[in-house]
């Protein structure tokens, strides 16, 4: 047995197994929809204004290319960010690895927070780039939606905690210099 509601731009659709989901979705309409399932078979659906279509062979007037546009700035800006991102991570972590000199427990710390930065480019901004590029709505299997937040939050925080340990690491050498470069080496 399932039932759908719909009141406003939202839908509740609830259903004792998950194949009337599928069979549902078409009572809404051409409308875009995203999607967030739970364990107890409901599904709540959030409507879009606007279908989801391919706009890049549309030649409509100057609203739509103007965004259009405007979307592909946003997107190539992203993508150098992703780049530099991965290569400027890749440098430093090949750097400390490769030079002798450079190998005390300060460039590890950095070496780690290097890490943390090119997982951040690798699995969360390709993500981000391509909700961008489908106007802020999740166009990828439902189940990846709270594996990237995880990653996201994850790296992201990881970043933090590694940009703490450098600033307490800092305070330390400039409180204790003696101290701390006979527990440093």
């Amino acid at each position: 047995m399932s039932s759908l509601n719909e009141v406003g731009n939202s839908a509740n659709l609830t259903a004792s197994s998950p194949a009337p989901f599928l069979g549902n979705l078409g009572a809404l309409g051409t409308k875009a929809l995203t999607a967030l399932a739970n364990r107890s078979g409901s599904c709540n659906l959030t409507l879009a204004p606007e279908p989801l279509q391919n706009q890049g062979c549309s030649s409509g007037g100057s609203g739509g290319s103007g965004s259009r546009k405007d979307k592909n700035w946003a997107a190539l800006l992203i993508v150098i960010v992703i780049i530099l991102t991965i290569s400027g991570n890749t440098l430093v972590i090949v750097a400390v690895s490769l030079e002798k000199k450079l190998q005390n427990a300060t460039n590890y710390f950095l070496m780690s927070l290097a890490i943390a930065d090119m997982l951040v480019g690798i699995l969360v901004m390709p993500v981000s780039l391509i909700t961008v590029l489908y106007g802020y709505l999740w166009p990828l299997p439902v189940k990846l939606c709270p594996i990237w937040i995880y990653f996201d939050v994850l790296f992201s925080t990881a970043s933090i905690m590694h940009l703490c340990a450098i600033s307490l690491d800092r305070y330390i050498a400039i409180r204790n210099p003696i101290h701390h470069s006979r527990f440093n080496s």
